[in-house]
């Protein structure tokens, strides 16, 4: 019963990160990310994933102070420290770095427009897949497929109406 409720959680948070990506506002992305931030760490915590439960928590810190700043850009360089103390705090072997290089993906496709946030996400979401597989994470594993799928038909679907409104 433990183990259903701890992959519940994960596919709840899934939901919410899915949701996210098809809002127009970037603002609006982010509230629903920091939602599923919260529902990841959670996760993570019961799954005994240390180094994804702690880039989750700072990305909650991460995503919120991006919704109330006008400065995303250079908030997330000051941040790159401290990517880099989680994944050296957290050494436990190669696959305890790539939540740090996931976020720092994520973080920086963030402070751009709604493309660059969508093929960050692509990116940081087949890293996840990994992280997520190794720790038994079956909700996060099957929903960064998902994402990047979704992701690419949002990306597809941007590209055919930027190209419609070229001609």
């Amino acid at each position: 019963m433990e183990f259903f409720i701890i992959q519940l959680i994960g596919f709840i948070a899934w939901l919410f990160l899915v949701i996210s990506y098809w809002r127009k506002k970037v603002n609006e992305v982010l509230l629903f990310q920091v939602i599923s931030c919260a529902l990841f760490a959670l996760q993570y915590y019961l799954l005994g994933a240390m180094s994804g439960l702690y880039i989750v928590l700072f990305e909650m810190v991460r995503d919120f102070s991006y919704y109330k700043s006008d400065n995303d850009r250079k908030l997330f360089y000051y941040s790159i420290p401290l990517y880099i103390s989680i994944a050296v705090l957290n050494f436990n072997g190669i696959i305890s770095v790539l939540p740090s290089i996931a976020s720092m993906i994520d973080g920086f496709s963030l402070t751009g427009k709604k493309n660059l946030i969508i093929v960050g996400g692509i990116l940081s979401y087949l890293i996840w897949f990994i992280y997520d597989l190794a720790y038994g994470s079956y909700a996060g594993t099957l929903s960064s497929l998902i994402l990047c799928c979704s992701n690419t038909f949002v990306l597809l679907k941007s590209f055919k109406n930027c190209k419609q409104k070229n001609k």
